[in-house]
């Protein structure tokens, strides 16, 4: 039996069970679907409450079924949210990056800095936690300084295209779209055959905008902007997924004057499709230009990189603009874009993140043309939790040159610097590091030179977990993830961020940048150093940090 209600409250709120399995959600006006989603449901034994925005529905007479089951009788409207006053106060949460309130993040998406907000959109399925990836939204969350967030409601759900998958965000500071000027445009992927409202259909790419600086959006009235680009999708298997194109980042291309659009497109490696050949896809980056943001015509594709694209421009020492592409697998390329084409300075891909590190993205029009990233922290679950996942710290990027070649650096934002409570140096011989002993915190930021580096190991133990530098391999490795190490004239500089779920190390001046699971079951970690020789001398600053929910 469905139920029936006059939405006269904000909230609708849903009992949810991680271990149930997950129904369909309808919610109707008359016969006219509004909503359809899954959900873990479970009305006796609740995990947690989920919940969903209804006062766009407001004064409606709607009706809420759960398919499957008989009565939705556990299903209720409220200006409340059960359990708000435990919102970022839970055992496990982490203390300086973002979380959601409820349920499952992954990709951020539609990152913008407008009139000196940042906002962060971000891959969202409000109704599970673990597992958590389903009917994707997208979730939003504002910040003045990067690192207090303010999470706002849900602006896109799944429709009758498909759920939401990922996107980018400009403004259009000229309204050459005539949508407004200084609108907000958010463009997405509708994925098509990923929900059971959206059957049959291929993936799109949409777009909304905000006049309101992102309070409210209007969905484009010529969607889509771009039709399924793939016009081999009726020749492949039945089975395969047919959303391949996807996750459009937008850009603004001064040389020539043009809005580029990246979209990710997986293309048979044969090029013409041969239904007896090899069905495997090649994965490519194809490039669209416009001069409206609303009309989109292909330019070039560039094989070798897989999903959620970014690419940004910074200026060389010789006043020529240097490009920078990135894949969702940290991998990247330096080279020349002219608006048209991108041509690498070489053939092989290059990294400088590691470990729990995927599908990551840059503001748009950052202040003073700062490189701002963040990434999903992806495979940081948080058993028990009423959410899961996080994103990385936000870390300014740099372009610099080595040794005739151009390499990208990570480091920590500046703004870190504000949550320090008070350090602590430490200055000692490897063979006596007992002046650790006492030293205890929860959350930290530490900055650790280790000089008179030949040979050898050295590591340091962090709680129960162990960041370890050999020397004679070159080689940084914490939670089974190995990077590059980089020694200067005998030094080995390292930082590391602990939270109460992940560790990031930014070795090298940044060179280097690591992000792994470290979860710790304690309100403090212990330091110790441990290494193969004596002599070496380190220096070290702990910083204690504060929690950004406070």
């Amino acid at each position: 039996m469905s139920l029936k209600i006059n939405v006269n409250n904000k909230y609708l709120i849903i009992p949810v069970n991680r271990k149930k399995a997950p129904v369909q959600l309808y919610i109707r006006k008359e016969s006219k679907l509004l909503y359809a989603c899954e959900v873990y449901y479970d009305k006796l034994e609740p995990d947690f409450y989920a919940f969903k925005d209804i006062s766009r529905y407001s004064g409606m007479d709607i009706e809420i079924e759960l398919e499957g089951i008989a009565f939705a009788d556990g299903i209720y409207q409220s200006d409340s949210i059960p359990e708000e006053e435990s919102f970022y106060k839970e055992k496990l949460r982490p203390q300086f990056h973002f979380t959601p309130r409820r349920g499952w993040i992954n990709d951020p998406n539609g990152l913008i800095c407008k009139d000196g907000i940042w906002h962060l959109f971000f891959q969202h399925y409000p109704y599970g936690s673990s597992p958590g990836w389903g009917y994707m939204h997208w979730g939003h969350a504002v910040s003045k300084d990067l690192l207090h967030w303010e999470e706002g409601d849900i602006v896109l759900n799944p429709s009758e295209f498909g759920p939401a998958w990922s996107g980018s965000a400009v403004e259009d500071f000229n309204n050459v779209s005539g949508l407004g000027k200084n609108a907000l445009l958010c463009y997405y992927t509708a994925a098509g055959s990923m929900s059971r409202q959206s059957a049959g259909a291929g993936g799109t790419q949409r777009l909304i905008y905000s006049n309101d600086d992102g309070k409210t959006f209007t969905e484009y009235s010529g969607n889509p902007v771009i039709s399924s680009c793939h016009k081999y999708s009726d020749k492949f298997p039945a089975n395969m997924n047919l959303n391949l194109d996807r996750d459009p980042k937008v850009i603004y291309h001064k040389e020539s004057g043009k809005w580029i659009m990246l979209l990710y497109q997986g293309l048979p490696i044969a090029g013409e499709y041969d239904e007896k050949a090899d069905p495997r896809l090649a994965h490519t980056i194809s490039f669209y230009g416009s001069n409206n943001l609303l009309d989109w015509t292909f330019l070039s594709n560039l094989a070798g990189f897989y999903e959620c694209p970014d690419m940004l421009d910074f200026k060389a020492e010789n006043g020529e603009t240097i490009w920078v592409l990135f894949g969702a697998d940290a991998t990247y390329s330096i080279g020349f874009f002219d608006g048209v084409r991108f041509q690498p300075f070489k053939h092989e891909k290059q990294k400088v993140w590691y470990g729990r590190f995927y599908a990551a993205q840059t503001w748009f029009n950052a202040p003073d043309d700062r490189k701002v990233q963040i990434a999903w922290a992806n495979g940081i679950s948080l058993d028990g939790m009423p959410f899961s996942q996080q994103q990385t710290f936000p870390v300014d990027l740099s372009l610099i040159k080595e040794n005739g070649s151009y390499i990208m650096t990570a480091l920590p934002v500046r703004e870190i610097e504000t949550l320090r409570v008070h350090s602590e140096c430490f200055s000692f011989k490897a063979s006596d590091s007992s002046c650790l002993s006492a030293f205890n915190a929860e959350l930290m930021d530490i900055e650790l030179v280790i000089s008179g580096v030949d040979g050898g190991t050295a590591s340091l133990v962090i709680g129960t977990h162990e960041v370890i530098c050999d020397i004679n391999q070159k080689t940084l490795t914490c939670d089974k993830v190995t990077a590059p190490l980089h020694l200067e004239d005998g030094k080995l500089f390292c930082r590391i961020l602990v939270d109460r779920a992940s560790f990031e190390i930014f070795e090298g001046h940044g060179r280097t940048a690591m992000s792994v699971y470290a979860p710790s079951s304690e309100t403090e970690r212990s330091l110790r150093f441990e290494s193969s020789e004596g002599n070496l001398q380190l220096d070290m600053t702990v910083h204690v940090l504060k929690s950004i929910w406070e």
